[in-house]
């Protein structure tokens, strides 16, 4: 799996240590249900619903009633019987139960479900939860992924913007420049605004680092629709608003017709 990423990596010097790992990922015990598995996963409700019952792990209908405030009454039962039927929870009284309690967060379910929808809906190599050797700063990257010669660089956030912080952000753009990808996107699941928290942060590393005045960092910016931001000349910001697919697909279509070069230095 992910030869060529790999490849791609070792022309830059740089050593996999490690990828692809299923050991933290949230999946059903019987392949033949991860068909469906996947297609849920497509819906941004069923990706909620599934995250809350992660970190709850046991939902009592004080915390059922909690959840179907958030996402809807439909949507809750929709999706927790749907769990139920891929073995994933089960009712134990009135209680609904996580059957692998010994996951604590959906970060690893999300870097594999982006690198599948990479893999099956754009023909890409993916891998995800990728540890690279001999990268200051931390090796740990979320999906690394090849289309057409074009390496990528993905980082998944499933928390809500505000709890994303300026480190994080300065991070990426550090791994991004220390990785040489051609593209980097920051991919927020989410339907809340991101342009406060993550795209305001996001200019401000970058005028620190490339030392360029607020409305030259501003210049760089282009919205390409709700929720999916171009940051010139590789780098993407976008969330889960309408359908978190179209809006990938949005960002790599405009990639791919936009290719410019480098940063000014």
């Amino acid at each position: 799996m992910g030869s060529s990423v790999i490849a791609a990596l070792r022309w830059r010097g740089i050593r996999v240590v490690a990828h692809s790992s299923l050991e933290s990922v949230v999946l059903p015990k019987q392949e033949d249900q991860w068909e469906v598995y996947y297609q849920s996963l497509k819906d941004y409700y069923f990706r909620r619903v599934l995250a809350d019952l992660i970190q709850g792990k046991r939902l009592d209908p004080g915390n059922l009633n909690a959840m179907a405030e958030r996402w809807g009454q439909r949507a809750g039962q929709k999706y927790l019987l749907r769990l139920q039927t891929l073995g994933l929870a089960s009712r134990v009284d009135e209680d609904v139960v996580f059957a692998r309690p010994e996951l604590d967060n959906f970060g690893q379910t999300l870097q594999w479900f982006l690198a599948m929808v990479l893999q099956r809906e754009f023909q890409a190599e993916a891998i995800w939860n990728v540890r690279l050797e001999g990268l200051t700063g931390g090796g740990d990257f979320d999906v690394l992924a090849l289309m057409g010669g074009t390496l990528f660089y993905f980082e998944t956030k499933a928390s809500p913007p505000n709890n994303v912080t300026y480190a994080e952000i300065k991070q990426f753009l550090s791994r991004q420049e220390q990785l040489s990808t051609d593209c980097a996107m920051i991919v927020n699941d989410t339907t809340l605004l991101i342009e406060r928290n993550i795209l305001d942060n996001l200019l401000r590393a970058i005028r620190l680092r490339f030392h360029l005045g607020k409305e030259q960092a501003l210049a760089l910016v282009q919205s390409l629709s709700s929720g999916v931001y171009w940051v010139a000349p590789k780098l993407f910001v976008l969330n889960a608003k309408r359908d978190l697919v179209t809006n990938l697909e949005r960002a790599l279509r405009f990639y791919f017709a936009h290719r410019v070069p480098m940063f000014p230095s």
